[in-house]
């Protein structure tokens, strides 16, 4: 199955370390965004990169998150009752949208087709006989089940080609939803994988655990052998991020880099 013009990144499910997404530090020219814990109870709605401020408190840990139509104002994600939500990039503050039909999950991500308004989420439970595959609409949050599709697949991301990548747990693989297994990815991943790429870039890079080592790593993948190769161990910032979304640039950024019209 191929969804096409759409960008996605989906959730790190317990990912521990900082989420310094590649490429690291300095002027990114891009934006990261992501739930955590709140001392205080609760969930703070962060933004990583490139200033790593809390923008408000969450009731709830985003699981899966993505921008739609390169509206970076509003991020959408499932939380951890697997509700559809939007949440304001500018506050945290959250929207609810509704409720979703799916109760149990190892694994979840969503991704959307902007030229229908039509999302889409892998949803796996371990042991994995396979991952189910349904239709969400981003404005009711009702999801509809396509099928099952093989693998125990996580870190959803739908390229702009239209072709819907993923990491398959139980083999340590990149797949094609539509077409099966690209090739082994080089290490034993673990379940908290996510693929994402950054706006206007071309490269495809993975956050994932390296169980071997207990490591969690940044990676860039090839998306036509499915070999991914190390970059760094993730570190900096402590914490726990989930539902982790890549943006465009701030306001400030575009404007001192010329993009203001």
């Amino acid at each position: 199955m191929r969804i096409r013009e759409a960008f996605v990144v989906s959730c790190i499910v317990g990912f521990a370390g900082a989420a310094q997404a590649a490429p690291l530090g300095g002027t990114s020219g891009y934006t990261l965004y992501a739930s955590t814990a709140d001392p205080a109870g609760g969930f703070e709605y962060v933004r990583l990169i490139p200033d790593s401020v809390v923008l408000g408190h969450l009731d709830h840990a985003l699981l899966s998150g993505l921008f739609y139509r390169e509206d970076y104002s509003k991020e959408y994600a499932l939380d951890d009752t697997a509700t559809l939500v939007t949440v304001d990039t500018s506050s945290g503050a959250v929207t609810t949208i509704g409720p979703t039909q799916i109760h149990e999950w190892t694994h979840l991500s969503i991704t959307a087709n902007p030229s229908t308004g039509l999302g889409y989420v892998l949803v796996a439970e371990n042991p994995c006989p396979g991952t189910d595959f349904y239709a969400i609409d981003l404005v009711t949050g009702i999801t509809t089940l396509i099928g099952l599709v093989d693998g125990c697949l996580e870190g959803g991301m739908v390229a702009p080609d239209g072709t819907f990548f993923a990491i398959d747990s139980a083999t340590s693989s990149l797949v094609d939803v539509r077409d099966g297994t690209i090739g082994a990815l080089g290490f034993s991943v673990g379940d908290d994988a996510t693929l994402y790429r950054v706006p206007g870039q071309t490269t495809t890079y993975l956050i994932a655990t390296d169980v071997s080592t207990d490591t969690a790593n940044v990676y860039t993948v090839d998306t036509v052998t499915g070999t991914a190769t190390l970059i760094a161990p993730v570190s900096g910032m402590p914490g726990s991020f989930t539902g982790v979304a890549a943006g465009g640039p701030l306001p400030d950024d575009m404007f001192g880099n010329g993009f203001d019209g």
